[in-house]
């Protein structure tokens, strides 16, 4: 058997910086975080940086949720092409906060 391989210590991560070989925006290492080291995306919220990440976050599910209800609403057409999005999008957030 072979040793377990720890991972790499990756700098903490910040929304507004890009990444160590500037290929990225700061949102997508937040959505990496996420992803991949979730324990990187707690350090990052627990820093000084933790507003706007947090902005960051829900921007990009508003968004993605507007994306989806656009995609919703092209089933049926008519008003829904508006209407779907706004539900879906707005639906998310007020149970969001109401989780909170």
């Amino acid at each position: 058997m072979s040793q377990a391989q720890t991972p790499s210590q990756a700098p903490p991560l910040s929304p507004h910086q890009s990444s160590p070989q500037g290929s990225s925006p700061g949102w997508l290492r937040l959505l990496e975080a996420l992803l991949r080291r979730p324990e990187d995306l707690w350090s990052v919220l627990k820093s000084p940086d933790a507003p706007r990440a947090i902005v960051a976050l829900l921007l990009g599910a508003f968004g993605c949720a507007l994306l989806y209800g656009l995609i919703v609403g092209s089933f049926s057409g008519g008003t829904q092409w508006w209407a779907s999005p706004l539900k879906i999008a707005g639906g998310l957030m007020i149970s969001a906060v109401i989780c909170l």
